[in-house]
């Protein structure tokens, strides 16, 4: 069946996603945005009007493929970032290996 096999892989979280899971997981984070971002930095397609850079803040997993998908799917140019955290936290961008 079309969509039944593996999308996305990622043993590290133990997720494994179909092409209709991971298009499933897009609309549905694409649609949380519109409901949670201003309506007014969107034109009538529901494309970023103006800065189409988009910070996205997540290791590398699954949600970082669907992140990008959906910034990608708004217009958006995908900024990823590393978190780096002070004193006795972990520096996850030590773990990010583009960073």
């Amino acid at each position: 069946f079309p969509g039944s096999s593996i999308a996305v892989n990622d043993p590290a979280n133990g997720v494994s996603a179909t092409c209709i899971q991971l298009i499933g997981d897009i609309v549905a984070t694409r649609k949380k945005i519109y409901e949670e971002w201003p309506r007014e930095i969107f034109d009538g397609q529901g494309v970023l009007k103006r800065s189409p850079w988009v910070s996205l803040l997540v290791p590398t997993s699954y949600e970082f493929v669907v992140g990008c998908l959906v910034i990608l799917s708004i217009g958006g140019a995908i900024m990823p970032m590393r978190k780096l955290l002070y004193g006795d936290e972990e520096v996850l961008s030590d773990k990010v290996p583009w960073l």
